[in-house]
């Protein structure tokens, strides 16, 4: 006959969650005014499946200088209007900062802004206006 005496042990289990990696696009102007306001637009993705990530804040800078933020929809997009108040090129980022489960990330788009946007037609009629055409008129 066998006899089993009482004992105990212990042990510690770390369960880690696998942070899953995420992509983030941006969609903005590559102009705009000063101080008028524009969109800024994108999709938050997960890496591994392509899904789009509902609920989660984006928030947009202009070279480090927060100016919006906004929240991703049921299909991961984000749609966020902002202004910059400065004549200059600049930088614009979009991004995600990351939650338990889902990595950080990040995208970058180009913006110039200026005084006044000029109609794509105005580019055109510019250089007609300002140039000297002489016609010479009747028969003589």
């Amino acid at each position: 006959m066998v006899t089993y005496l009482p004992s105990s042990a212990q042990t510690s289990i770390t369960i880690e969650e696998l942070e899953v990696s995420t992509d983030l696009t941006i969609s903005a102007p590559i102009s705009a005014v000063e101080g008028e306001s524009f969109s800024v637009s994108g999709i938050l993705v997960r890496v591994d499946t392509g899904e789009p990530i509902p609920n989660q804040t984006i928030s947009i800078t202009y070279n480090g200088t927060a100016v919006g933020s906004g929240t991703t929809g049921v299909d991961g997009d984000y749609l966020i209007t902002i202004s910059i108040p400065d004549f200059g090129t600049y930088t614009l980022t979009a991004e995600f900062a990351g939650v338990s489960g889902l990595r950080a990330s990040e995208a970058r788009s180009g913006i110039s802004v200026g005084f006044i946007e000029m109609p794509n037609w105005l580019n055109i009629l510019v250089p007609l206006i300002v140039g000297t055409a002489v016609y010479k008129l009747g028969g003589g």
